[in-house]
């Protein structure tokens, strides 16, 4: 191992998987390939006989090669004059599939050595994980999970007896065997053919999948393709599942079933589910196997939400949105929609509105009040002049244009009441509530602080929906800071403690008050639970929050 150390793994596509398994999307390798890496339980039973019993059946007993099979292939190979048997087990295989090489002699030697070294490295289920990832089926798809997926459009624990079988076979001779060659290549019109294993062929047509559009990475076509009978793929598949039948290795009726179910000939795309969140997932973790916190039912609820509301306030101007849903209980994403639709390029979908950077409005100020009740300079009951005050030249104004003379701290903050905001900001010190941002991650206010005024509590700075939301995550924690989970069973720490328990419980029941300005009445909606939110308008009503 020190003088001959293995080669390198192979690079594999990294996948996002939502909380449940289902995969979200996966991303081409650096190589451009499909390799999507694969667990031996995501792989049906079925598969794994069908591959071992094909392969090497004697996979589980041998320490990387079997001596038999190569004198036999030796024998043959000088009988016949040319190499017509390679003797190589599911080991060797790997060593080769990790270490291309011509096939030669001295070759086999070293596949012989390698395949030694990988047995003493790896235990058999390790092994049979790198050899189901790495096998060929044609063009850049590699691995069973790639060609589950490309090929049939469901993971490889979904497969019937028949699609399993066929993947076993197609490594053989990749190229040729594979099921979206398509001898009309180019032609979009072209017929895709499906053909049964004994019965006649009939057409079908094939359909252009929507992730077309998108960033390269996640483009993904259903193509059709034209075949006949003699296709060599349908010889192969039925050779084996006779044979199959033949050693008993399978039912007899479940191989029977097999024969005579058709061949979709057609290539599908990748799947490409919540873009917006798997590109950040890609972007900030590290790992080729990704399983998120994401709630695929909650996160197809909230894109359609989102996108039927956006549609309804469309001739206001408003043509997009972003929602971000955190779990309180453990502070995991469970939701996460950077756009209304990721594929409307007039609305600019394929910008993330959740990590973009905008004014918060006046959705700072929930923070703001906060830590002057912590710091002893207010009380809910508290009075402010609501008039107009000149701030050493800056001459704030209420949302409604109005003046309300004196109001209570919960009436200022209820009505999001600019004027109190400002005084209260210049009481407690900018200084103090920007060291307050800055410590609770807000990255952009922290490259602006030094140029940043009084007006950063009506919207005068920079943030994102990302570090907004994790702030008022902090009220439903007794006013502990937690980063925020996007990957399952992530260790989460303590926390920290950014406001007290008590400053926490008055901002939240302030703002869970039903005679609320901002919102429709909610006095009818008895049955609602109760909640607490803030919204928050930017300059020029750019940007409208609601947290």
């Amino acid at each position: 191992d020190l003088l001959f150390p293995l080669p390198k793994r192979k690079e594999f596509s990294k996948q996002i998987h939502a909380k449940d398994g289902t995969l979200l999307t996966a991303y081409l390798t650096s190589d451009d390939k499909w390799r999507l890496r694969t667990e031996l339980e995501e792989v049906s039973p079925e598969l794994i006989k069908a591959v071992i019993e094909k392969e090497d059946n004697l996979f589980y007993w041998h320490f990387g090669i079997n001596p038999a099979s190569i004198v036999r292939a030796l024998y043959k190979n000088l009988i016949n004059g040319e190499v017509k048997s390679g003797a190589s087990t599911i080991t060797m295989q790997v060593a080769r599939l990790l270490e291309p090489k011509k096939r030669t002699y001295g070759n086999k030697l070293v596949e012989i050595f390698r395949a030694l070294q990988l047995e003493i490295k790896y235990s058999k289920e390790e092994i049979l994980e790198l050899y189901l990832s790495l096998l060929p089926f044609g063009g850049n798809i590699e691995g069973v999970k790639s060609a589950s997926y490309i090929y049939f459009n469901r993971p490889p624990g979904k497969l019937s007896l028949a699609q399993s079988i066929m993947l076993a076979v197609i490594p053989n001779d990749p190229n040729k065997l594979r099921l979206d060659r398509n001898p009309t290549s180019g032609n979009k019109n072209s017929k895709g053919i499906v053909i049964p294993g004994n019965k006649a062929t009939r057409e079908s047509d094939s359909n252009f999948s929507r992730s077309d559009s998108g960033p390269p990475q996640m483009r993904g076509r259903q193509t059709g393709m034209t075949v006949i009978n003699s296709n060599p793929i349908i010889k192969k598949r039925n050779y084996w599942i006779n044979k199959f039948k033949q050693d008993e290795i399978f039912s007899s009726i479940d191989l029977k079933d097999a024969l005579d179910e058709p061949i979709e000939a057609q290539r599908y795309a990748v799947p490409v589910l919540a873009p917006h969140f798997s590109y950040y997932l890609k972007e900030n973790f590290v790992g080729d196997i990704l399983i998120t916190t994401l709630d695929l039912e909650l996160q197809q609820t909230a894109e359609n939400i989102l996108l039927h509301n956006v549609r309804k306030v469309f001739y206001k101007g408003i043509s997009n949105g972003a929602v971000l849903v955190i779990d309180n209980k453990n502070s995991s994403v469970v939701a996460y929609c950077g756009s209304a639709d990721f594929y409307d390029a007039g609305s600019y979908g394929q910008v993330n509105g959740i990590t973009a950077v905008r004014s918060p409005g006046s959705t700072l100020k929930a923070a703001l009040y906060a830590y002057a009740f912590d710091d002893g300079n207010l009380t809910p009951q508290m009075k402010f002049a609501d008039i107009p005050t000149d701030f050493h030249g800056y001459q704030p104004e209420n949302y409604d244009l109005k003046f309300y003379g004196n109001v209570s701290t919960e009436f200022a903050l209820v009505n999001s009441l600019n004027i109190p905001a400002v005084k209260l900001l210049e009481q407690v010190g900018l200084n103090n509530f920007i060291n307050l941002l800055e410590g609770s991650g807000f990255n952009e206010i922290q490259k602006q602080k030094n140029r940043l005024g009084l007006s950063l509590i009506l919207g005068g700075c920079g943030t994102n929906l990302i570090e907004l939301t994790r702030l008022f995550s902090s009220f439903s924690k007794e006013g502990r800071l937690y980063p925020l989970n996007f990957i399952m069973n992530e260790e989460n720490n303590e926390g920290v403690q950014i406001f007290s328990e008590s400053s926490s419980y008055l901002i939240a029941k302030i703002l869970s008050g039903i005679n609320r300005s901002d919102i429709a009445s909610l006095s009818n909606y008895s049955k609602l639970p109760k909640f607490a939110w803030k919204t928050g308008t930017s300059y020029g009503k750019r940007d409208a929050w609601a947290i």
